[in-house]
């Protein structure tokens, strides 16, 4: 009909992907690298709905690959589904950039997150910033750090630190709230530029081979 807006057209091979937020730009980036030998194809990457969102819509037929972040749970394993690792991202522990802090052990960043340690060595109060339960950053965590796990638990319980339920609300949180610490995908604040210092533990930097905890 005269004055209605045109239906979009779609490339003739559209490959679509959805899942995993922290994966996105990454992905995004190796679409863009890939597009000049794939001139047919068109790639089209979702916001972010999840790792277990991305399972669910790939097993509905919705999209074409999924983009997780976690093990596969003994649910969403299939003889049709194949599970191709392309990298691996540091569960990185990033903080506000007026926190004078650099690196952190083991032991206090669990303090900081049982509320044991409250305040910065400038004297700023701490304030952590926690995801939702799930997340394949914080499940990362406790299969590296002993006693991650419960302490996540207790904070969940006790409603102790503020939730964000998204990559993006968790680095805008972090930027904008003074003394904040949270647990951020590493490969996903350098995609982005986001300004954010990402902390040493236990000596060994976000950005080196050795860190200790990371997530596929």
């Amino acid at each position: 009909p005269t004055g209605q807006a045109p239906v979009p057209m779609r490339a003739p091979n559209p490959v679509l992907l959805a899942g995993s937020g922290s994966n996105v730009p990454l992905t995004r980036l190796l679409a863009k690298a890939c597009a000049p030998t794939l001139p047919d194809v068109q790639i089209q990457i979702d916001a972010g709905i999840g790792s277990t969102g991305g399972m669910r819509a790939l097993r509905d037929g919705v999209i074409d690959l999924a983009l997780v972040s976690r093990p596969l749970r003994p649910t969403e394993t299939a003889p049709d589904v194949q599970v191709v690792p392309y990298a691996r991202s540091p569960v990185a522990v990033a903080v506000h950039p007026a926190v004078p802090e650099r690196t952190l052990s083991s032991a206090q960043l669990l303090a900081l997150f049982a509320g044991t340690q409250r305040q910065w060595s400038d004297g700023t109060p701490v304030v952590p910033l926690q995801r939702e339960q799930g997340d394949s950053g914080h499940d990362a965590m406790a299969r590296a750090l002993p006693g991650w796990r419960e302490n996540d638990a207790t904070s969940w319980q006790t409603g102790r630190w503020r939730v964000n339920y998204h990559d993006h609300a968790q680095l805008d949180a972090l930027l904008t709230t003074p003394g904040g610490i949270g647990l951020v995908d590493g490969s996903a604040v350098r995609a982005l530029g986001v300004p954010l210092p990402l902390l040493a533990l236990d000596g060994r930097a976000a950005n080196a081979p050795e860190y200790p905890v990371w997530k596929p």
